[in-house]
């Protein structure tokens, strides 16, 4: 039998249960947040940026998607107005960049800044961590073999402590919830979030998380069948009534074949229907070749899927409208894979 877990935020905000006592092996407790580097590269930043925006630096390098300013005031112990000083240091120094996303900031690292990426590059050459004491768990002394996925749910349990939203759950709305293993309420059960607007008294949105660091999104792919299959299945089955269903991917940082996922799923959404979309995308010399290829390779996994899933002998037309109503309703997240992950987790 499966372990479910479960974290909901009371809408008085706070918490049922403390992160801690769910599930200490997620959240890799005890381990540092910084990256230790080479001490030249190391020691000049320490020197130019001072105590706190070196350790802001490191948060966002320790952090897989774009962090808010309050979550790193929450991280470094500090007010929101220090955290927000040291983060426009670290912007005019040009390691970190901003985005607006909805009505707050989002931060993270701008890895295109030379001494930056040497800093990152330079963690690679850090010996392992040496063998854990008999007796101790891994993940107490920072050495576990954190999953990709457990360090996303970490995030999606950051935002829900913290009382604060991200991007692919739309504007304003902060999440409620987050559970893991949701099968078989949920095809796609990976992770489940619940998220509503603050004058809302129950979630209007339900987002099902699929979580894979590098998929090969090509119909060949027996584990990216599974993958769609289970999208094309939450979002057919979602309730015509309550919330909005939504689904999301989530890979190990950027790569071709999930850009390329996104555009198409960015396009769909903008369109009223199927054949507007797909007149669109098809469109002689309008979009580059390798784009309209995983179109291509989506509709035949999405058909594939409908055939699996018993609607027999889907047809063209149906089997376009269910593509289209999938890459409308997914966003493709491509976090960043931090380095201290990657050593020992076979995240690369």
């Amino acid at each position: 039998m499966f372990q479910e877990w479960v974290l909901r935020r009371t809408y008085s905000g706070r918490p049922v249960m403390s992160v801690e006592a769910l599930c200490p092996e997620i959240l890799d407790i005890g381990a540092k947040n910084s990256l230790p580097m080479m001490a030249k590269t190391t020691d000049m930043l320490q020197t130019t940026l001072g105590g706190t925006a070196y350790k802001a630096l490191n948060v966002l390098a320790g952090s897989l998607m774009s962090m808010s300013g309050r979550m790193v005031a929450t991280a470094l112990g500090v007010s929101p107005t220090t955290a927000t000083a040291v983060l426009g240091k670290l912007r005019e120094a040009g390691f970190a960049t901003s985005s607006r996303e909805g009505r707050a900031y989002r931060w993270h690292l701008n890895t295109d800044n030379t001494v930056l990426r040497s800093w990152l590059e330079e963690s690679q050459s850090e010996p392992s961590a040496g063998r854990a004491p008999a007796g101790m768990s891994p993940y107490a002394t920072g050495g576990g073999g954190v999953t990709f996925e457990r360090k996303v749910a970490v995030q999606y349990l950051a935002h829900l402590l913290v009382g604060d939203g991200s991007m692919e759950l739309g504007d304003s709305r902060l999440v409620v919830s987050v559970a893991f293993q949701q099968a078989p309420e949920h095809s796609v059960d990976d992770l489940v979030v619940h998220a509503a607007c603050v004058d809302e008294l129950k979630p209007s949105l339900v987002l099902a998380v699929g979580v894979r660091r590098s998929p090969d999104l090509v119909q060949s792919d027996e584990s990216t069948r599974k993958l769609v299959r289970s999208f094309v299945d939450e979002l057919i089955n979602a309730p015509i009534d309550g919330p909005e269903h939504r689904a999301a991917l989530v890979v190990a940082g950027s790569q071709d074949q999930a850009q390329q996922l996104a555009w198409l799923a960015d396009l769909a959404s903008r369109q009223m229907d199927a054949a507007s979309f797909f007149d669109l995308a098809r469109a002689p010399g309008k979009f580059p070749a390798p784009v309209r290829e995983r179109l291509a390779q989506i509709e035949a996994l999405v058909g594939l899927a409908l055939t699996d899933l018993d609607v027999a002998e889907p047809g063209q037309q149906v089997v376009e409208q269910r593509t289209w109503g999938l890459l409308s309703r997914l966003t493709v997240l491509m976090p960043r894979a931090s380095r201290r992950l990657t050593r020992g987790t076979g995240l690369r």
